[in-house]
This record gives C-alpha cells, sequence and structure tokens, in this order.
C-alpha cells in the first residue's frame, strides 16, 4: 500500500497513496440509515495523471490514465484495491498529513514577514551608529530579499482541501467494511481533481445567442466489491456538468462589445448494480417510479439482465454518503433468498 508522496514543484509523485489537490469545502450532515447495509470493497494504489472518457459500471481498467494536473496544486486522485480498513486508515493518514503541511505552511509564512521587521534594526544601526549607510543595510536588503523570495514560493504552495466527497466516500467505505468478504478487497477509483477538464468534455455547442457550452461527465468515485453472502456490489457516482463559458457579446442597442459571465449546472448521478449469487438469491424486478426510501436520490432506471439487478438515480441538491447506502440498501431489498432444497 502506497502512501501520499512528496511534493515536487506542487506536483504530487505517481506512485503512492492519493495525490493532495484541489480547493472545496468538507463538511456534510449525515441522516440516520436502516440498520443493514451492503457493502463494497477496495484496495487501493494511488496515482496521479490524466482521466479517461467516462465509462459505464464495468471492471475497473488495469491501467487507468491518471487526470491531468495543473502546476502547483495539489490534488486529490487515487486508484484503490485493498482491504477496506486499510483505505480508511491511508485515507485518514493523508488528511493529516495535509493538516502537517498546512501546519508548517503558516510557520514559515510567520518567519518569512519577521524578516521584514528583523532587516529594521540593521537599518536603524547604521543611522544610530552614524556609519555608512550601507554598512549594515546589507543585511537589510539580503534579509528583505530572502523574505519576498520565501512569501513568493510559499504562497504558490497551495494546500489540498478536501472537500465533501472525500469525507463521503470515507463514511461509505466505513459503513461497508464489514459486508466485505474474507480477503476480498475494494477495486476502484476516488477522482477528486474536477469535472472541468478536457478529458472529461462529452459534448460541446453553443446556445441561442452564441454563448459557448460545454459539457463534462466527472465519474468521480467508482468501487466493486465481493461480498460475504456471494453477490457482487458495483458502484459508480459522478457529476454531469453543463457550463456555460463566458465570452463577449456586442450589445444590441449600445453596439459596444460587453462580457457576458457563465454560469454552471451540475446533476449528480448515482449508478448500482448487484449481481447476484445465483445459488442463494433470485433477483426481483424494480416498480418504475418507486422512490428510494430515506435517500435524496430520485429513481430514473431500473433493469434485470440474467442474475443482475441495475439502477439508475439522480439528484440536483446536495446528497451524503446515507443517501448512496439507502439506494443500495433499496437495491439490495429486491434479491429474494432461495429456498434450501
Amino acid at each position: 500500500m502506497a502512501s501520499i508522496p512528496p511534493v515536487s514543484d506542487g506536483l504530487p509523485a505517481a506512485s503512492g497513496g492519493p495525490a493532495a489537490g484541489a480547493d472545496g469545502p468538507v463538511h456534510t450532515p449525515l441522516p440516520a440509515v436502516p440498520a443493514e447495509t451492503p457493502s463494497s470493497a477496495a484496495n487501493r494504489q494511488a496515482a496521479v495523471a490524466p482521466d479517461a472518457a467516462p465509462r459505464d459500471i464495468a471492471e475497473p481498467p488495469a491501467h487507468r490514465p491518471p487526470p491531468a494536473l495543473k502546476k502547483g496544486v495539489r490534488q486529490i486522485f487515487f486508484d484503490f484495491n485493498q482491504a477496506p480498513r486499510d483505505i480508511i486508515r491511508l485515507m485518514d493518514e493523508v488528511r493529516q498529513r495535509e493538516r502537517n503541511f498546512k501546519s508548517q505552511r503558516r510557520w514559515r509564512q510567520a518567519i518569512a514577514w519577521l524578516l521584514f521587521p528583523a532587516g529594521l534594526v540593521f537599518l536603524i544601526a547604521d543611522l544610530a551608529l552614524d556609519f555608512n549607510i550601507c554598512t549594515f543595510s546589507l543585511l537589510t536588503l539580503t534579509l528583505w530579499a530572502v523574505g519576498i523570495v520565501a512569501l513568493i514560493w510559499l504562497g504558490r504552495q497551495r494546500t489540498a482541501q478536501f472537500d465533501s466527497r472525500y469525507e463521503l466516500t470515507r463514511q461509505m467505505f466505513d459503513a461497508l467494511k464489514d459486508d466485505v468478504a474474507e480477503e476480498r478487497t475494494l477495486m476502484g477509483w476516488l477522482d477528486l481533481t474536477g469535472a472541468e477538464q478536457e478529458s472529461k468534455i462529452v459534448r460541446q455547442g453553443a446556445s441561442a445567442s452564441g454563448q459557448p457550452i460545454v459539457y463534462y461527465q466527472d465519474e468521480w468515485l467508482r468501487l466493486k466489491a465481493r461480498l460475504y453472502d456471494g453477490n457482487v456490489l458495483r458502484a459508480s457516482l459522478f457529476d454531469r456538468v453543463k457550463a456555460r463559458q463566458g465570452f463577449y457579446k456586442r450589445g444590441a442597442v449600445s453596439g459596444k462589445m460587453k462580457w457576458r459571465a457563465g454560469a454552471r449546472q451540475d446533476m449528480h448521478r448515482l449508478r448500482i448494480a448487484v449481481t447476484a449469487n445465483p445459488n442463494a438469491y433470485a433477483v426481483q424486478p424494480v416498480s418504475q417510479g418507486e422512490a428510494i426510501p430515506n435517500s435524496r436520490f430520485v429513481l430514473e432506471t431500473a433493469e434485470v439482465t440474467g442474475g443482475q439487478l441495475q439502477l439508475g438515480a439522480a439528484t440536483t441538491g446536495d446528497f451524503d454518503a446515507w443517501d448512496v447506502l439507502n439506494a443500495m440498501r433499496y437495491i439490495y431489498d429486491h434479491l429474494q433468498a432461495r429456498q434450501a432444497a
């Protein structure tokens, strides 16, 4: 298992645990969840790089190209294929390391600022002792130059912001860890590098007014696990983003070019599939239009193919780990245990 690599020039190394990065808030309130929830298990091997086109639920690829990274920005992206408890422990370690990094950065910035008043001491010494103005003042200039360079360098070291999706993922793994079969792993990836990347574009167009519109699909979490009862659980969380780009447009009355700001609309989508253990369960169909209990996700599609039940759901509002776990519970409730012969 790899841990977060040291950052060089603002970029995490290409192997190891989660790479640190992008900005965003981190807290999500959690409602209650029914007693049992199915799980997914995972093993992870962290990596840092560009993202491939969006994929449907399927086997995680042997190698997934990492997302495009911005220079000087610490970003969170990793593949996993390990026991859920190991993944949870690593996620906690990564967040603690980032807190330590942030604390050290604040101390270094404080020291850099102190170089400016420290330089004044030597400047005053020159004036007070009636020495040549350059006797001690050269030290003043040196300290100020070092302080400026240090502040610029530290300012470019962006700390990773662990947004609500990071905590959501950790809470899901914590809830699912006891459902994963012995000696099995949780497989998939966590990609928090953001949707607006060239590799995640699915369509481009323009509005009637000529405003450019770009559509992105960002599959930021995928997981697969074999559970204790022999069923295989797959889940995928992704955002579909409609981004109206800012552009200049000539005013109809004034004839002057004016800047029209862009806008963004997000749709959060969830896909879950359970492949039933044929020796233990039979799959029951899901009625279209059913509500998913205790979940903000709205059911859109449900399909039974052979021994697999798949559903698709969506929400435009905020959601948390239990909304996803309750959707998993809902699909799991449509498996009927076979009677022993």
